[in-house]
């Protein structure tokens, strides 16, 4: 369903952090706080703007699977979905089962991990039920 992974070469690591910068920028919204961030070894942004930037520079055909609705805006050209749409998928497909879904999500909202946000269906226990019926 996934694949196998993918690795970025040596030439796509300059666009790699290109678009790390960009992303860092844009959430700052400040060139120091951005630079500052990004000497900090904060690996913030990393695995979403090398995703981006293979599925870019190969022409992959590809779905970006993210929860930072903030790398969506980067993602120009690729098709993204979040953790809950892909885990619909596994629901449909039998992959999964709700009593797997179960245990993830409450062990993603125990990180919080899930945004009110984003996802209130998933986030709110009762929206959720209804969501996993449906």
């Amino acid at each position: 369903m996934l694949g196998e992974p993918v690795f970025p070469s040596d030439d796509e690591h300059v666009q790699i952090r290109r678009v790390r910068w960009e992303m860092a920028f844009a959430e700052a919204l400040d060139v120091d706080l951005a630079e500052q961030n990004m000497k900090n070894g904060d690996d913030k942004h990393l695995g979403e703007a090398e995703t981006i930037t293979i599925i870019q520079r190969r022409m992959l055909k590809a779905i970006f699977v993210t929860d930072d609705f903030k790398a969506r805006p980067f993602a120009e050209g690729i098709k993204c979905i979040d953790t809950w749409s892909l885990v619909s998928v596994g629901l449909r497909l039998g992959i999964l089962n709700e009593e797997r879904v179960r245990a993830m999500r409450e062990r993603l909202m125990s990180f919080n991990r899930i945004s009110r946000n984003h996802r209130r269906e998933i986030f709110d226990a009762v929206k959720f039920e209804e969501w996993l019926a449906g």
